[in-house]
C-alpha cells in the first residue's frame, strides 16, 4: 500500500515523541545526522517520522520505506518543528536551506506576470509560509474513471460534454477518427499538494475557463464543500471563453478532468483550491496577504459549534436512509436485487434468498453500505468529510462520538427497545461488559510473550474492534470520560483482571480500545446497517437538540429498565418519527 504521509498531523508527532521518551518505541540503530528538536529535547527525526506514521494510520514502515535526510527535514518543517541537519539547526527562517533546488534557471527570461513565473513565485510563498510543498502530486485514488465507475454526477458530466463535441464538432473530430476524450485509468496530476494542510491547489490559466467547463460546473451537487467560488469560476468561463482545438476535443478532455479532480478530492477528504491566473500578483508584497486570505481559512477551517455539527450530520443521514428506501422501491424480488448488485460490481455471497422478498430488513446488511457508495456517492463522502472535520475539531472530548453513536444506531436500537434489550438495557449491557474482558485478557497476553510488541499494533486494535466498540452504544457509559492515559503498554500489561463487574482500571482501558476502535467512518457507518434500512428516520423539531435529547435518555435508562413505551414517548418529543417498518416487529 502506498504511502499517504497526508494522514500524519502534528499531534501524531507528539504522540510518537512521548512513547520515545517513555522508552516503549526506540530505532535499531542510532540516528547519524537528521535530528528533531522538540520541547528542549533531540530525537531521531527519521524514526520518529516513521513512528508518527503508524500512529496515525496503523501501518508500521520499514527504515527502507521512506527517505531520511533532506526529505525527513522538509516534512518537519511543513509542521513548524525546528531540525537539526548534518550540525546545523534548521528553524523557520532557514527552511529554504533544505528545499529542493528552485526552478528559477528554466524561467530565466520570462515576464513576471507569465503563468510561470506566477506558479513559481506562488510556490515560493507557499514555501515560505507552510513548509513542504509538492508539485505535480498524484495521488492512487485520482485517476480518470471508466464507464463502470462513473457515478451519476461524473456520467452526467461525461454524458453533456460528449453530447456537446458531437454537436458543435463532430464534422472535425469524425475527419481525425475520434474515440473518447476521456482515457480511463489515466493518473492525473495536481500543481500543488501541501501534506501537512491535506490541501490541493489548482492553478487555472485562461484556457482552464472554456464553455465546456462551464456545462461541467452546472452538475457539482450542492452538498459537496468544494474549496473555490463554483459561480465565480462559472462567470469567468462564460466571460472568457477559451478555445484550445489541440486536439480537437481538448477543451472536453480538460473540463472533464477538471472536474474529476474536484470531486474526488472532496471524496477522499481532501480540500481542493482553485487560483485564477491574474487574481494576484504572487511576486508583490500583496501575494502574501492573498496567501492568507486564500488558505487559511480554508485549509484550518474550525467547526465551532457541535451541535449544529451533529444536526449537518443527522441530515446526512436521514438523506442516505430515503436513498436507500428509494431504491429498495424499485425491485420486486430477490433475483432483481442480486442482478443490479452484479451489474454494479457488489458482491453478492452474503444475500441469501429470503422467505419473504423484504429489502427493509438487516438480511441485507452487508450490502447497505456498497449500495449508497454506488448510489449517493457525493452525499456518503459529505458525510465521511463531515465526521473527519467534527473527530478532528473534538478530538479531546468524549461527547463527539456518543452524539454521532446515537444518530446511528442507537436511536433505532431505543425505538426498537423490546426487540433489542429483550431482557432489559442493564442485563445487556453487563453481559456485553463482562465479555469486553476478553478482549482485555487477549490484549495483555499478547503483549506479555514479546517486550518489542506494542500498544497500538494490529492485534490490539482487533482487540478494540471486536470487543470494545458496542461501549458507545450503551448511552450511560458517557459518565465515565476517557482517561488520558499515555503508556497503555506499561498500563495493560500490568492490568490486574478480576471476575464479575469490571473494575475502574479495566474500564478506563476499554474506553481507551473502544475509542481507538469506533473513531474512523468506516466503523461508525458500518456498524449496525439495519438502523438504515430499516429506520425510523428522525427530523429533528424545531427548537430542539440532539444532545438534549442524548442526556433525557440517559436519564431514563439509569432509573428504569424496560422502558420501550417511555423511550419512544422521549423520542417524539425530540423528532419527527417516520416509520419503515412495523412498531410491533
Amino acid at each position: 500500500m502506498p504511502i499517504d504521509w497526508s494522514k500524519v498531523r502534528k499531534v501524531h508527532v507528539n504522540k510518537a515523541c512521548h512513547r520515545y521518551n517513555a522508552g516503549e518505541e526506540h530505532p535499531h540503530r542510532p540516528a547519524q545526522n537528521t535530528f528533531l528538536l522538540f520541547e528542549g529535547k533531540r530525537y531521531p527525526a527519521k524514526f520518529i517520522r516513521g513512528l508518527a506514521y503508524e500512529i496515525a494510520t496503523g501501518d508500521k514502515l520499514k527504515s527502507n520505506d521512506y527517505s531520511g535526510g533532506t526529505e525527513t527535514v522538509r516534512f518537519f518543517r511543513a509542521f513548524g518543528f525546528s531540525v537539526e541537519y548534518s550540525g546545523k539547526v534548521i528553524g523557520e527562517r532557514d527552511n529554504s536551506k533544505i528545499e529542493q533546488k528552485s526552478n528559477d534557471t528554466d524561467i530565466k527570461g520570462e515576464d513576471n506576470s507569465s503563468p510561470k513565473m506566477q506558479k513559481a513565485f506562488l510556490r515560493k510563498l507557499l514555501e515560505r509560509r507552510i513548509g513542504c510543498v509538492e508539485t505535480e502530486a498524484r495521488f492512487n485514488w485520482l485517476e480518470v474513471p471508466d464507464c463502470s465507475s462513473k457515478d451519476g454526477t461524473l456520467k452526467n458530466i461525461y454524458d453533456d460534454l460528449e453530447k456537446h463535441l458531437k454537436t458543435v464538432k463532430w464534422d472535425l473530430v469524425s475527419k481525425v477518427g475520434y474515440k473518447d476524450f476521456s482515457i480511463p485509468g489515466y493518473k492525473l496530476a495536481c500543481d500543488f499538494f501541501i501534506p501537512s494542510k491535506n490541501l490541493i491547489i489548482e492553478y487555472d490559466e485562461k484556457q482552464h475557463f472554456t464553455e465546456q467547463r462551464a456545462k461541467s460546473l452546472v452538475h457539482y451537487p450542492s452538498d459537496l464543500n468544494f474549496g473555490f467560488d463554483i459561480d465565480k469560476w462559472h462567470e469567468a468561463c462564460a466571460n472568457i471563453k477559451a478555445i484550445d482545438l489541440d486536439p480537437i476535443y481538448r477543451d472536453e478532455q480538460r473540463a472533464f478532468y477538471d472536474s474529476v479532480k474536484d470531486i474526488l478530492a472532496v471524496r477522499n477528504g481532501m480540500t481542493l483550491i482553485r487560483i485564477k491566473h491574474g487574481d494576484y500578483d504572487w511576486g508583490s508584497g500583496a501575494g502574501k496577504k492573498a496567501i492568507e486570505d486564500l488558505i487559511t481559512p480554508k485549509a484550518n477551517a474550525c467547526i465551532s459549534n457541535l451541535e449544529e455539527n451533529i444536526e449537518e450530520m443527522a441530515c446526512y443521514y436521514s438523506r442516505i436512509q430515503r436513498a436507500y428506501r428509494e431504491w429498495a422501491g424499485q425491485f420486486h424480488g430477490h433475483e432483481e436485487v442480486i442482478g443490479w448488485l452484479k451489474e454494479n460490481g457488489i458482491d453478492d455471497s452474503r444475500c441469501q434468498k429470503q422467505e419473504s422478498f423484504n429489502l427493509f430488513s438487516s438480511h441485507w446488511n452487508a450490502i447497505t453500505s456498497p449500495v449508497l457508495y454506488k448510489i449517493i456517492p457525493d452525499c456518503m463522502a459529505g458525510m465521511k468529510n463531515r465526521f473527519s472535520k467534527l473527530y478532528q475539531s473534538f478530538s479531546e472530548d468524549d461527547e463527539i462520538l456518543y452524539l454521532l453513536y446515537f444518530i446511528h444506531p442507537v436511536r433505532h436500537e431505543l425505538y426498537y427497545f423490546n426487540l433489542h434489550y429483550p431482557n432489559g438495557y442493564s442485563s445487556r449491557l453487563s453481559r456485553l461488559l463482562r465479555s469486553h474482558r476478553q478482549g482485555l485478557k487477549a490484549a495483555r497476553t499478547y503483549l506479555h510473550k514479546d517486550k518489542d510488541r506494542r500498544a497500538n499494533d494490529s492485534f490490539i486494535r482487533a482487540c478494540g474492534t471486536t470487543a470494545f466498540k458496542h461501549l458507545y452504544i450503551h448511552p450511560t457509559t458517557s459518565g465515565r470520560k476517557k482517561p488520558d492515559l499515555r503508556n497503555l503498554k506499561k498500563i495493560i500489561n500490568h492490568l490486574e483482571i478480576w471476575e464479575g463487574s469490571l473494575s475502574p482500571d479495566e474500564m478506563n482501558v476499554a474506553m481507551i480500545l473502544c475509542t481507538e476502535a469506533t473513531k474512523s467512518f468506516e466503523s461508525w457507518i458500518g456498524y449496525a446497517p439495519c438502523a438504515i434500512n430499516e429506520g425510523p428516520i428522525f427530523t429533528l423539531k424545531e427548537n430542539k437538540k440532539h444532545s438534549d435529547c442524548f442526556k433525557d435518555i440517559v436519564k431514563i435508562l439509569q432509573e428504569t429498565d424496560r422502558n420501550q413505551d417511555i423511550i419512544r414517548a422521549k423520542l417524539k418529543e425530540y423528532y419527527i418519527i417516520e416509520v419503515l417498518v412495523s412498531d410491533d416487529r
